[in-house]
This record gives structure tokens, C-alpha cells and sequence, in this order.
């Protein structure tokens, strides 16, 4: 069994500006939620430098569950009940160096009940009064999954780059579907820029699980052209057919050729 915490940086609606000085080198403003297996929970947590507010304005911080998905040991596949909740509303202050340090919500989580289990979390901030709304949120997500694995091979000599993504204990017979997230990190040649790319769809397909409910999927595969520099960060997430439902997301990393 494995956890996995997954801290997503979005910014939407406002670009982010980091004032000159020190602020230039604080801490990005990140939302961590974290299912712990050893003491049962499920938590959530904004941290960070926000450059974009005023120092010492009054904020309420707000958590609310956006994503989330699960299935029993069973097999039963479920949305999250809390989908759409707001489960938390912190009141604090934006620090004379623009840190804020805020504590959400913690609920029970019980993991020998799932197989698989995500959920996200959004935060957002309002004012004081509760009245407005601050542009722009962050993401964090949580994700718990015992039945599938992936591997990505970057091979210079071949100029190759393939996942494989396997998959046990799901449902015979299971109408499944797989998509491919990558966010690739470049540099053409040794005095050029080095770029990060936003994740997208690399590759997607329709599948089905075996009647020992095992699969095995291959669908992302990839001809590489040189590189001075370039690795690949790669999310795949697997879906019922049926529901669009997530039931099964598995990571990984792989580093093609560096300095």
C-alpha cells in the first residue's frame, strides 16, 4: 500500500508576481492535504508566501473538497461524499513577509476500507468580512491507491520514452480508460533557456480489465529528440468507462539525459 501526497501549484485568473527584494526567494503559497495512513486522517493545509495580497490585510481562508473518488476493497466505486463541501473557513492575517500558515480541515479516513481513494482540496481566500472574493486558488491533493503501478523508461541510446501501467484486483470483465498527464522539463542545447511545460494529455485509450481482473496498459509511447537537458513527470489516471469516475492513478518520474 502506498500514499501519496501530491501538492498542486495552480494559478488561475491573476499571474503571479512576486515583489523584488526578498520576497523574490520565499516559499511558493502551496495547499498540502495528506492522507495519513498511520493515524487514520485525512488534512489539509495552506503554506507559503502570498505575493499577490497586501501585507497585514485580514483574510478568511476557505477549504473546499472540488475532486474526489473512491473503491472498497469490495470493488464499489463511490464519488466522494464530501464533493462540493466548503469543510473548513480559517480566519488569519497575511504576515509582514507576505507568509500565511493555516490549518483546514482533519476528518477520519479509515484506509483498510479502499483500494483506491483521492480527493482535492481548493483554497481560496475572502475577505475579512466574508463578503468578496480573492482571484486566484490552490490545489492540493491526496491520493491512495494499492492496485496499480507505472513505470516509465527513458532510453537515450533507442531515443525512446514508453510508460507502462499495470493494474490488479479490479473488477472482471471492468470497461476501463486510461489517460496520460505529462509535464516534460527541456533544454535544447547548453545556453539555452530551460523550459517547464504545464501537464497535458499525452495519451489516452479505452481498455479492459481480464477476467482475473489484471490489465496491463502501454498506450504512451514517445520518439525523443535530442536533448542537452529533459525529464518527464507523468500522472496517469484510470476511469470507468460508465461513470468517468477516477479509480485508480499512479505516478512516476524518469530523467532522459542531463548535463
Amino acid at each position: 500500500m502506498r500514499a501519496r501526497i501530491l501538492a498542486v501549484l495552480l494559478v488561475a485568473l491573476a499571474a503571479l508576481l512576486a515583489p523584488v527584494g526578498s520576497a523574490s526567494a520565499a516559499t511558493p503559497l502551496t495547499a498540502t492535504l495528506t492522507c495519513d495512513e498511520a493515524t487514520g486522517t485525512i488534512s489539509a493545509r495552506l503554506s507559503g508566501a502570498a505575493l499577490t495580497m497586501v501585507k497585514g490585510t485580514p483574510v478568511i481562508v476557505d477549504f473546499t473538497v472540488v475532486a474526489g473518488s473512491s473503491v472498497t476493497t469490495g470493488g464499489t466505486s463511490a464519488q466522494d461524499p464530501d464533493l462540493g463541501k466548503r469543510l473548513a473557513s480559517v480566519p488569519t492575517t497575511i504576515g509582514s513577509d507576505w507568509t500565511v500558515n493555516v490549518n483546514g480541515y482533519t476528518k477520519a479516513w479509515n484506509p483498510a476500507a479502499y483500494s483506491f481513494f483521492t480527493e482535492t482540496v481548493r483554497v481560496t481566500f475572502r475577505t475579512a468580512d466574508g463578503t468578496q472574493q480573492y482571484t486566484g486558488y490552490r490545489d492540493g491533493t491526496c491520493t491512495y491507491d494499492t492496485r496499480t503501478h507505472l513505470t516509465l523508461t527513458c532510453d537515450p541510446s533507442t531515443n525512446t520514452f514508453a510508460a507502462r501501467l499495470e493494474g490488479q484486483n479490479f473488477t472482471p470483465g471492468q470497461q476501463l480508460k486510461v489517460e496520460y498527464y505529462n509535464t516534460p522539463v527541456s533544454q535544447d542545447t547548453a545556453d539555452s533557456l530551460r523550459w517547464t511545460t504545464s501537464a497535458y494529455l499525452a495519451a489516452q485509450q479505452n481498455f479492459t480489465a481480464a477476467d482475473n481482473g489484471s490489465w496491463v496498459n502501454t498506450a504512451y509511447t514517445q520518439t525523443v529528440s535530442p536533448h542537452y537537458y529533459l525529464s518527464y513527470d507523468v500522472r496517469a489516471e484510470v476511469k470507468e468507462q460508465t461513470t468517468n469516475r477516477i479509480v485508480a492513478r499512479a505516478t512516476a518520474y524518469c530523467l532522459y539525459t542531463a548535463p
